[in-house]
């Protein structure tokens, strides 16, 4: 009886914590970081803001916790196996399954990017974003080094400053997403063209061919996406008669 009476309070805390969550990113898609405070957290939550502090704390922590439980689940979804046609599926696939996770909740998840970009700009980059782009550039300095062995990226390469280039263009591409400069499905073009590239600069001769004609492709990608953006703008002229 105890056991389950214990299980049973955890239960109710997770799920009060799920609330405050759940109210940040609503707060956040409405009005913004500056909105935040305990008090509307907690009337969006229906929670006192004793329990807030009792469950995680003030604004910057909850918001901290609340990025931690972001990243764990975009790197949940690196886990996952992508079927992606590419000479380097594991950079590719990288971009894709980032991408797919934020299409799944697009809005709330640019909000909450926004929000990282807005608090790195003021008190500087969080331990959850620091943390999450240092396990990245590890995944990705081991995939070159994967392929360094195989022969396929020329032995001097350094690998973790080609994965902090990625990791640095990602983070850039995905500020521009998040204020609206961008649009997700060209984050994710550009992405995975700027990925090829870094690579394509250290390719061997057994690798180069195959990186050429993808990144052509990706270059024929990025027409036709700029030509459906273009035919879905109004007309000027037309609308001005």
């Amino acid at each position: 009886m105890t056991r389950a009476l214990a299980g049973a309070r955890e239960r109710a805390k997770a799920d009060r914590r799920q609330r405050i969550f759940d109210a940040v990113l609503a707060i956040l898609c409405e009005e913004g970081l500056p909105a935040l405070s305990t008090a509307r957290i907690g009337a969006r939550a229906g929670l006192s803001v004793a329990t807030l502090y009792n469950l995680i704390g003030g604004v910057d922590q909850i918001v901290d916790r609340l990025l931690e439980q972001l990243f764990e689940g975009l790197e949940q979804a690196l886990l996952e196996p992508v079927a992606i046609a590419s000479p380097v599926p594991e950079f590719e696939g990288y971009v894709e399954a980032t991408w797919r996770y934020l299409a799944a909740r697009e809005e709330p998840l640019r909000a909450a990017q926004r929000a990282v970009f807005q608090r790195a700009l003021t008190v500087g980059a969080s331990s959850p974003v620091l943390d999450v782009a240092a396990r990245s550039v590890g995944r990705l300095a081991d995939a070159v080094r994967a392929l360094q062995r195989e022969g396929r990226l020329a032995a001097d390469a350094d690998a973790r400053l080609l994965a902090e280039q990625m990791v640095a263009f990602q983070s850039m591409q995905l500020q521009n997403w998040a204020v609206g400069l961008i649009g997700l499905e060209r984050y994710r073009l550009a992405a995975r063209y700027q990925f090829l590239m870094l690579l394509r600069a250290w390719a061997t001769p057994q690798s180069a061919p195959a990186l050429d004609a993808t990144l052509r492709e990706r270059q024929r990608e990025f027409r036709a996406l700029d030509s459906r953006r273009h035919s879905h703008q109004p007309d000027p002229g037309r609308q001005a008669s």
